[in-house]
């Protein structure tokens, strides 16, 4: 992406995937990951 600082890019993976241990399920997790894969795909 180019809209957004790696830095910032960054710390958004970090804390989205840290919320991880909090869900209580795998499906939960998998939902996440995918939410935080899609955020770091191109603006559109």
């Amino acid at each position: 992406r180019d809209d957004v600082s790696p830095d910032e890019l960054a710390s958004y993976c970090l804390h989205a995937l840290s919320a991880a241990g909090g869900l209580s399920s795998r499906a939960a997790v998998r939902r996440l990951v995918t939410v935080t894969l899609a955020g770091l795909r191109p603006a559109r």
